[in-house]
C-alpha cells in the first residue's frame, strides 16, 4: 500500500520535472514599435505611451539571464526632429541593456543619409541583414547579424525585411532601400553566427501585408530546416506560437515581447514560449534618470515642430471622394517649384487637412507623413493623353493640365495637348513605385530631384506672392 505522502509525491513529480526542465532557460525581450516613447508624432492623440523609463524599472525585476533587442520602428516621425529623436532614443537604449536595434517598418521610409548622420556615434548596433542602398551597396550603418552571450549559451540574430511576400522575385525595392533575397542573406548571417559560436540561431523577420505571408514564411523556414532554431516574426498573419520544419516561430507584437527559450542539451533550442507584457507605470514605476534625459531632448524637438512656416487663408482638405482642395494645392505647388508644364499629385498621400491661418511644421508633417521626393518627367503629348485617359477613373489632382473623359481630349495651359510635343511634368515618387501608374513606362526621360515633397510644400507656404489658385479659395 502506497503511503499518502509518497502518492502525493508521485502525482506531483511530473509538475516538478516540468518546472525543473526550464531551470536553465534564458529570456529574450523585444520592444516593438517605440513611436511616442521619445516624442509623440503630431498625428497621435491620447495619453503618451509608457516607454523607456518604465522599461528600465521592469527589467530590474527579471530573474532569468536575458537579452534585449528593439524590433523597430523607433526613428520614424518628423524628419525635422530626427536628430533630436535619434539621439534621445540612442541614449535611452545605451542606458538600457539593449544588444541591438532593427531597422524595420516606417524607419525604412527615412532618407538613409539623414539616418546615418543622426545616428553617428551611437554605440548601439543596428541590424538590417538584407538591407541595401539603391545603388547596390550595403547600408554602411547596419550589420548583417549579432551574436551575444546569455546565460550558459549565446544567441545569434539576423534581421530581414520581406516587403512583398506574394512575389518571390529579387531584388525588391522600397522607397529608400533595395531588399536582397532573404534566404541568401540568411545564409551569410548563419555563417557569421557559426563563426561567433552562437548556440541558438534566430532571425527577426518582418513580412509585409499580403495574402502570401504564411506561404512565404513556410517557404523561408523550409529552406533552413535543421539549421535555424527560432523565427521571431512581425506580421499580421502570425499572432501565436507554432513550429514548422523543426523551427519554433514566435510572434512579435506591438509593445514588450518576452520570449523564454529552453536551450537543447547539445545546443540549439528545445522549446520556447511567448507573451506580451504591458508596461504600466503605476505597476512597475518609472526611472527618474531616464525621464530627465528624455525631457532634456523633448523641448528642442517640440520647438522644431511648433515653428510657423506659413499661413493659409482657407483650410485645405484632402477629402475622401471628389475634388481635393489639398491635393489640387499640392499639385499647383509642385508645378510652381519644378517650373514645369504640369504636375500630378495623388491626394491619398495627404493624411490630414492643413489649417486656416498659421501653419506649423507639425501641421505639415501631420498632413504629409510620407517621405516622398519630387520626380521630373519628360513625356510626349500622345503618351500624356494616354495616361490621362487611363487615369480618368482615378482620384488624381492636376495642375497645368486637364482632361475631358467624355470627349477624350486634354489641354495644357488652356491649349490642346499636342501629340508630338514634349511636356515637363512633376510627380511625387510615391507614383513611381506604384505599378498602377504607367506614366514612367512611356516617359522619354525622368529624374529624381532628391528634393522632398514636404520641403516643396514648405517652400510654397512660405512664399509671399500668391500664385493663381488651382481651386477656389486656394492660394499660396
Amino acid at each position: 500500500m502506497i503511503r499518502p505522502a509518497l502518492r502525493a509525491l508521485l502525482i506531483s513529480s511530473p509538475l516538478l520535472l516540468a518546472s525543473c526542465a526550464w531551470r536553465d532557460s534564458v529570456v529574450v525581450y523585444l520592444t516593438s514599435d517605440a513611436r511616442g516613447w521619445v516624442l509623440r508624432a503630431p498625428e497621435d492623440e491620447g495619453p503618451a505611451p509608457a516607454g523607456f523609463p518604465v522599461l528600465k524599472k521592469f527589467l530590474g525585476t527579471e530573474k532569468r539571464p536575458f537579452l534585449l533587442f528593439h524590433a523597430g520602428p523607433w526613428l520614424s516621425g518628423p524628419p525635422e526632429s530626427l536628430p533630436q529623436r535619434a539621439r534621445a532614443a540612442a541614449e535611452c537604449m545605451a542606458g538600457l541593456p539593449y544588444s541591438a536595434a532593427a531597422l524595420l517598418g516606417e524607419d525604412l521610409e527615412l532618407d538613409p543619409a539623414k539616418v546615418e548622420k543622426a545616428l553617428k556615434g551611437s554605440p548601439l548596433p543596428l541590424l538590417g541583414s538584407n538591407l541595401y542602398l539603391k545603388n547596390g551597396k550595403r547600408v554602411p550603418f547596419a550589420g548583417r547579424s549579432v551574436t551575444a552571450p546569455v546565460g550558459g549559451t549565446s544567441l545569434g540574430l539576423a534581421v530581414l525585411t520581406a516587403p512583398r511576400p506574394d512575389r518571390l522575385a529579387w531584388p525588391k525595392y522600397g522607397t529608400r532601400y533595395k531588399f536582397e533575397k532573404e534566404t541568401y542573406e540568411t545564409e551569410l548571417a548563419l555563417k557569421e553566427m557559426a563563426a561567433a559560436g552562437a548556440g541558438i540561431k534566430a532571425v527577426l523577420l518582418e513580412i509585409g501585408e499580403g495574402e502570401g505571408a504564411i506561404d512565404f514564411l513556410k517557404y523561408f523556414l523550409g529552406h533552413f530546416s535543421g539549421r535555424l532554431d527560432l523565427a521571431l516574426v512581425r506580421s499580421p498573419a502570425v499572432t501565436k506560437r507554432f513550429a514548422y520544419k523543426g523551427i519554433i516561430v514566435l510572434p512579435v507584437l506591438d509593445g514588450l515581447n518576452r520570449a523564454e527559450l529552453k536551450p537543447g542539451p547539445k545546443g540549439g533550442l528545445a522549446d520556447a514560449s511567448h507573451k506580451v507584457i504591458e508596461l504600466d507605470a503605476e505597476k512597475h514605476g518609472s526611472d527618474p534618470a531616464v525621464e530627465a534625459m528624455l525631457d532634456s531632448h523633448r523641448s528642442g524637438v517640440q520647438a522644431a515642430l511648433d515653428r510657423v512656416i506659413g499661413t493659409l487663408p482657407h483650410p485645405l482638405e484632402p477629402g475622401k471622394t471628389g475634388p481635393s482642395t489639398a491635393g489640387s494645392w499640392a499639385a499647383a505647388c509642385l508645378r510652381r517649384w519644378a517650373r514645369g508644364d504640369a504636375a500630378i499629385f495623388d491626394p491619398a498621400d495627404i493624411r490630414a487637412p492643413l489649417p486656416r491661418g498659421e501653419v506649423r511644421t507639425g501641421d505639415l508633417y501631420r498632413a504629409l507623413p510620407g517621405e516622398n521626393n519630387v520626380v521630373f518627367v519628360k513625356i510626349r503629348g500622345q503618351e500624356l493623353l494616354e495616361f490621362l485617359r487611363d487615369s480618368a477613373g482615378r482620384r488624381l489632382s492636376y495642375a497645368g493640365i486637364s482632361y475631358d473623359a467624355a470627349k477624350g481630349t486634354g489641354e495644357a495651359d488652356g491649349q490642346p495637348i499636342q501629340p508630338g510635343r514634349l511636356y515637363r511634368v512633376a510627380i511625387p515618387d510615391s507614383m513611381v513605385s506604384e505599378t498602377d501608374y504607367a506614366i514612367l513606362s512611356t516617359a522619354m526621360e525622368f529624374a529624381n530631384s532628391r528634393h522632398p515633397v514636404r520641403d516643396t510644400m514648405r517652400w510654397c507656404l512660405g512664399r509671399r506672392q500668391p500664385a493663381r489658385p488651382a481651386m477656389a479659395g486656394m492660394e499660396f
